[in-house]
């Protein structure tokens, strides 16, 4: 089922990077001022809706069903799958470590520069390259705080206090 887009209503690209607020509609396109004051044009099925989502007349919270692991939808997220990532989706294999890490700073920078107190890093499970990569750059800058959030250890829980 699409979504019937309208002004005002927030979203996010599929990626999960930044949020923001759809400001007009035209041309089957959407305008969207992100979180951070920018205003760029998207098509529709490049972004997700935000908050609470009408299904078949029932609002439904914009939580995971009974299907995978139960997380914490207030905070901000950042998926390192690489075709999760807008960057690196076309990159060689040998580019798209580099280019994950590059993101994570990026999202590092933003969570400190706002001082958000709690975000995800979802690493997925793999060789542990990229986790061990990802806890050596929490370390780095400061974020000593961290669990895993699930059991299989995809995915990480940073408290900044």
């Amino acid at each position: 089922m699409k979504h019937k887009w309208q002004i005002d209503d927030r979203c996010s690209p599929v990626d999960g990077r930044w949020t923001g607020t759809v400001i007009g509609i035209r041309e089957g396109k959407l305008v969207v001022k992100d979180d951070e004051g920018f205003v760029e044009v998207y098509a529709m099925d490049e972004l997700v809706p935000l908050g609470p989502l009408d299904i078949r007349g029932k609002s439904v919270k914009d939580e995971p069903g009974a299907q995978g692991p139960k997380i914490n939808p207030g905070i901000p997220v950042l998926d390192l799958h690489a075709e999760k990532l807008s960057a690196c989706r076309k990159l060689p294999a040998d580019m798209i470590l580099s280019c994950q890490l590059d993101e994570l700073r990026l999202f590092l920078q933003r969570m400190k520069r706002d001082k958000i107190p709690r975000f995800r890093i979802i690493h997925g499970i793999g060789s542990g390259v990229l986790r061990a990569e990802v806890i050596r750059m929490l370390c780095a800058r400061g974020f000593k705080n961290f669990r895993d959030e699930t059991l299989d250890g995809g995915s990480l829980i940073v408290d900044r206090y």
